[in-house]
């Protein structure tokens, strides 16, 4: 596979991504289509402004939205959250080599996108927790009879992916992205061997700020549950590190409930290295609003280690 997955282009245009709908459900007539926003696995094309199309760019990818859309249709339904639900699903599709799937368009802007200040994140705590707590008491044996599965990327690795980590830092630094990160790898590295429990929960998987929908300077939507599997909360929970402030910590712990000290440690790796990542990636497409966000979330989590 690429080393740069996200650079595979599938659909080339407008008009080709029009091309793939028509054929698959001939009874929506499209009167505007464009790109909304693309991403390392998938193209997400609007139609008429109110219907979204994603289509997964690469074989993983394809595999990712299967699960999505098995996650979206049996499991998801949030009393608090907008989250996805698929309106139309083409199997073995025409004209293209992947299963796709639109559902109707979520308003607001991905998080990265919101510049939002450090009280407006404080006052987004209240609906994170009340939106993971929920999503984490996802009755198990229900995920399990629908065959939802065990995590399948071994995303809690981390002395596994140390190097990895070490490689992007030193890009980052390299082109003066990013100052002293002496006192995160310190961290990293002094706990990366941590014990880890077995318990899993139903989680989003890749909960970040390109996966977070704000309106109104509030939560509104969780978009992108490809990575949704059953699989150790604190994968989630390194939101809390990610984008809240350490002022809003609290607030969170209080309505989610309060866990043991080794799940804040793994979150806080977990957020270490999905921040580093994510600053990495957004330099490589030239995301300015998402690398700012990756050097906003590694400043955060540098106040609370």
């Amino acid at each position: 596979m690429n080393e740069k997955p996200w650079e595979y282009k599938n659909i080339i245009s407008a008009d080709h991504a029009a091309g793939i709908i028509n054929a698959n459900i001939p009874n929506i007539e499209i009167n505007d289509i464009k790109l909304l926003g693309e991403g390392w696995d998938n193209t997400t094309w609007i139609v008429n402004n109110n219907l979204c199309f994603r289509f997964p760019k690469h074989d993983e990818a394809a595999i990712l939205l299967s699960n999505e859309i098995n996650i979206l249709s049996k499991c998801i339904r949030s009393k608090q959250i907008r989250v996805p639900y698929p309106k139309y699903i083409c199997s073995s599709p025409k004209l293209f080599e992947y299963n796709f799937y639109a559902h109707d368009y979520i308003s607001g802007l991905t998080a990265d996108n919101s510049k939002l200040n450090r009280n407006d994140r404080i006052n987004i705590a209240e609906n994170l927790a009340i939106f993971l707590k929920e999503l984490h008491n996802f009755p198990i044996d229900k995920c399990v009879e629908l065959g939802i599965k065990k995590d399948q990327s071994d995303r809690l690795g981390f002395k596994r992916r140390y190097l990895e980590l070490k490689e992007r830092i030193d890009y980052l630094i390299g082109n003066n992205l990013l100052g002293d990160c002496s006192k995160i790898e310190h961290f990293y590295i002094n706990n990366m061997n941590i014990n880890i429990s077995d318990i899993v929960r139903l989680c989003h998987g890749d909960l970040y700020a390109k996966h977070l929908i704000i309106d109104n300077k509030n939560l509104y939507g969780v978009i992108d549950w490809g990575d949704s599997e059953l699989i150790h909360p604190a994968i989630d929970l390194a939101i809390v590190y990610q984008y809240l402030p350490k002022e809003a910590h609290s607030i969170f712990w209080n309505i989610y409930g309060e866990v043991e000290n080794s799940i804040h440690t793994i979150a806080i790796l977990r957020a270490i290295y999905s921040s580093v990542t994510i600053t990495w990636y957004a330099h490589q497409v030239s995301d300015i609003s998402l690398l700012n966000e990756g050097t906003l979330s590694l400043k955060m989590i540098n106040e609370v280690i």
